[in-house]
């Protein structure tokens, strides 16, 4: 009988894997969050409550798509995240795994300004928890 026979948790396991995206490397699969929130402003669809932002001179949330956007995080922002709106301004996709460059991100020509207190690497964001 086979060590890793395909029952019971182990054909758990494979089919969890088996249905994950064909990336070679399963953490290229992450996103950042601001990612959606960028895709569904570019669309005029981010919720304006949850998300104040300037208005038209309409006054009609939802149907504003802006072309400029000032996204400042306080606490800090990510190198993953400062990448990610690099790719937005440049209108190029990710890369797949590979190697190929998908579709863009945005298909509108939304250039995004991006700032932060400050860029977190993994030791600075621990520290910053420990701080709590």
């Amino acid at each position: 009988e086979p060590l890793f026979a395909a029952s019971g948790m182990l054909s758990s396991v494979v089919s969890f894997v088996k249905g994950m995206n064909e990336e070679g490397n399963i953490y290229t699969q992450h996103e950042p969050v601001i990612k959606k929130h960028l895709v569904a402003l570019s669309q005029g669809k981010l919720n304006h409550e949850q998300f104040p932002y300037a208005l038209p001179a309409s006054g009609v949330p939802g149907v504003f798509k802006p072309k400029e956007v000032i996204l400042f995080m306080c606490g800090g922002c990510t190198f993953e995240e400062a990448a990610l709106v690099h790719m937005i301004n440049a209108g190029t996709g990710q890369k797949t795994s590979s190697g190929d460059v998908a579709k863009p991100i945005i298909g509108t020509d939304m250039k995004v300004v991006f700032g932060g207190t400050g860029i977190h690497n993994t030791r600075s964001f621990i520290d910053e928890l420990e701080g709590f």
